[in-house]
């Protein structure tokens, strides 16, 4: 890798966690401008935003659209299209750090529950539609790279907790976890991306970096007496582990990935992975300690490992 392509990484990396904070204002206002007035962040609203893009984009005369407008809506449905495959399909985002991938340093959307291991570079997508000549097909593009190149198979339209057949189906949110306690007794709380499954039951779209004992994949029930605490129903199979460390972790992030993890988030100097723990905790382990070694003043442990009452009991959920 050279020192470009690792500079080129690491803002990527340092950004990843603004891109995905900024997505939902910006398709707010891509909703605003096309006169999409009950548009909300949801699963609902994101099909009812695509159906309208889509009729924009389908004779629109792209021709007449200036450089800034063409990068503002460009920004937008890359993240449109993104956002829409993961909450048919179950995926996530994350940055493409292997150098030996075709999506080498781009924002990609993957994990879906059918093809776990495919990825879709939605910027790619959007950057070809806009040079597209009319009649533009964006939700032919969208279910295609729903159903991959290698199948034929129709893609169900998905439906929300809110659907009239009354099925449970994820709708992508927020929501504020208590993380602890300060000394002085107030309450620290972390804002955790979810879907949402159904009444008060969720399952974490990406690891927390500072709720213990969970990582994405988990899926909790809020207790209803606080909504900011919860319990675990179900476990995803995947490790959280965080880096405290003030070097670049865009090599690290490399090797994380050939063991089918992905960078979830970076704040300061803590960035945020997940692992299956299919991937063998030696061999994890032996990735992160070797990046300690080299990298003087970095420290790193388990999210979800031991038990956050005294952070030495093991929590043994991946024992079968």
């Amino acid at each position: 890798m050279s020192s470009e392509q690792r500079s080129i990484i690491e803002e990527r990396i340092r950004a990843f966690p603004d891109v995905i904070a900024e997505m939902p204002g910006d398709l707010a206002e891509l909703a605003e401008f096309l006169g999409v007035e009950s548009y909300r962040f949801t699963r609902d609203g994101l099909e009812e935003l695509v159906q309208a893009l889509d009729a924009f984009l389908s004779n629109g005369n792209l021709g007449a659209v200036d450089e800034d407008q063409r990068i503002w809506l460009h920004t937008r449905m890359m993240y449109l299209i993104g956002e829409v495959l993961n909450e048919r399909h179950g995926g996530h985002w994350s940055l493409q750090s292997d150098p030996e991938s075709d999506f080498y340093g781009h924002y990609v959307v993957g994990g879906f529950r059918k093809d776990p291991d495919r990825l879709v570079d939605s910027a790619e997508a959007a950057h070809a539609l806009l040079n597209e000549e009319p009649p533009r097909d964006l939700l032919g593009v969208i279910d295609r790279l729903g159903r991959g190149p290698a199948s034929n198979e129709e893609v169900p339209v998905p439906r929300t907790v809110d659907s009239t057949d009354g099925t449970a189906q994820p709708q992508r949110q927020t929501l504020d976890l208590r993380a602890g306690v300060k000394t002085s007794g107030e309450p620290v709380y972390e804002e955790v991306l979810v879907d949402r499954l159904g009444n008060q039951t969720y399952r974490l779209a990406a690891s927390p970096g500072l709720v213990l004992g969970v990582a994405a994949g988990d899926v909790i029930e809020l207790e209803p007496a606080d909504v900011s605490k919860f319990r675990i129903l179900e476990r995803g199979g995947n490790l959280a582990v965080h880096v405290h460390t003030e070097r670049e972790t865009a090599g690290l992030a490399s090797e994380i990935a050939k063991l089918g993890g992905w960078l979830d988030g970076q704040v300061k100097n803590l960035t945020i992975f997940t692992v299956p723990v299919s991937a063998g905790f030696k061999e994890i382990e032996r990735v992160f300690n070797d990046f300690a070694r080299r990298e003087g003043g970095t420290e790193w442990y388990y999210g979800n490992v031991y038990d956050p009452a005294d952070g030495a009991t093991p929590l043994n959920w991946w024992v079968r």
